[in-house]
């Protein structure tokens, strides 16, 4: 008898210890069902399978937001008057460029070859190899040559001005932003992964708002196309949670998170570049 009563106690032990505080943890938590995929414009969709999805803090993910958007904006803040001498410096020597030889003969040669071809017939192809044409050709030709250490400074100069643009705008890329971010919310987040559907199931507190967190990739003829959400959440028991094209971070859709409000602008006009950059002089 005693050893049976032995056995009955150390049984409830086991359910009082473990089965019940597990069932008590969980009681109030909420299972937050999700799917991720991508629907292509030929109208396919393609479920995208073990992708990490980070349920995160609302806390955690602002405050990571925000030292990383601290630290762009100063990297910016530093880029900011680079940009501006460097552009200065090449407008200068552009226009400098206008009054040299070489800008003086080569817009002779322009002007000569718009005449001869005002001429038309046998008398446009004379004209055009006439010596007169020659010798303006062979002047501009050396003066070009002369002019050419000038241009290589030119286009280096030019070729580091892009980069500085480059690097100013890439503070605002979301991809570039959110690298290494894993890292700085994996502890305190729920991560799962997605099932061969793009099937995720989460857990998470019902009624306290959170961030889902994902970053995808996918093969499309031969190039990679690259997919990343950050979304706000606050679950409810209907709720699931769709990582779709709706709601990609360049999106600008309703629930996205903003990261890029508190990166700041530095300076105007030369910062501000679109297009290709003219690395040429002449």
């Amino acid at each position: 008898m005693k050893k049976i009563v032995t056995v009955c106690l150390l049984s409830s032990a086991f359910i009082c210890g473990n089965v019940l505080p597990a069932a008590k943890e969980t009681s109030s938590n909420l299972q937050l069902p999700g799917q991720v995929f991508i629907v292509t414009k030929g109208q396919q969709t393609f479920k995208l399978a073990l992708v990490q999805v980070f349920a995160v803090p609302e806390a955690i993910i602002s405050k990571a937001i925000a030292s990383r958007a601290a630290d762009r904006s100063g990297i910016r803040r530093n880029l900011t008057p680079q940009i501006i001498e460097k552009k200065q410096a090449l407008d200068q020597a552009r226009a400098e460029s206008k009054q040299s030889a070489v800008w003086e003969l080569s817009t002779q040669v322009a002007d000569f070859s718009r005449n001869c071809v005002a001429l038309g017939g046998m008398e446009m192809v004379n004209c055009m190899n006439s010596p007169a044409m020659a010798e303006l050709k062979s002047r501009a030709d050396e003066a070009r040559e002369a002019e050419k250490p000038r241009n290589e400074l030119f286009q280096t100069a030019s070729r580091e001005y892009r980069d500085l643009v480059i690097e100013y705008k890439n503070q605002r890329d979301a991809f570039k932003f959110f690298d290494g971010i894993k890292s700085d919310i994996a502890a305190a987040s729920t991560i799962v992964k997605t099932d061969a559907e793009g099937n995720f199931n989460t857990e998470t507190q019902p009624g306290k708002r959170i961030a889902i967190f994902a970053r995808a990739k996918r093969q499309v003829m031969g190039k990679i196309e690259n997919y990343l959400w950050l979304v706000w959440v606050t679950p409810t028991n209907a709720e699931k949670v769709i990582l779709s094209n709706d709601n990609l971070i360049e999106s600008k859709c309703g629930e996205c998170i903003d990261f890029r409000k508190d990166i700041e602008w530095f300076g105007s006009g030369p910062v501000r570049v679109t297009g290709p950059i003219n690395t040429k002089l002449l």
